[in-house]
C-alpha cells in the first residue's frame, strides 16, 4: 500500500520484500554480523576479531559475501565464556 507525501511522491508504507523480516513463527536460526554483535553486547569489529579462524566464535559463510552466526552456537559460546569467568579462568 502506497500513499502520497505532501510533494505528491509515493511513499512506501509496507516493508519491502527485500528487507530483513523476522520469521512468522518467531524462530530465528542465525544472525547477521551486526545483529550478532548487538545480541552479545559487543561491537562488530570485536565480533569479527572473535570469529573463526581468528577466534572461538563459529560462523557460517554462504557464497562470497554472506556471513551468518547460528544462534545456538552464539549461546553455547556465551555460556562457555560465562562458565570460564565463574570458574576464575580468563
Amino acid at each position: 500500500m502506497n500513499s502520497r507525501s505532501a510533494g505528491g511522491c509515493p511513499v512506501r508504507t509496507e516493508p519491502s520484500p527485500f528487507e530483513a523480516q523476522p520469521p512468522a513463527d518467531g524462530l530465528v536460526l542465525a544472525l547477521r554480523p551486526r545483529e550478532a554483535a548487538r545480541a552479545l553486547g559487543i561491537g562488530p569489529r570485536t565480533l569479527w576479531g572473535l570469529t573463526t579462524p581468528r577466534g572461538p566464535i563459529p560462523c557460517v559463510r554462504i557464497g562470497s559475501g554472506v556471513i551468518l552466526y547460528p544462534v545456538p552456537a552464539l549461546a553455547a559460546w556465551l555460556a562457555d565464556e560465562a562458565a570460564k569467568a565463574k570458574g576464575g579462568e580468563a
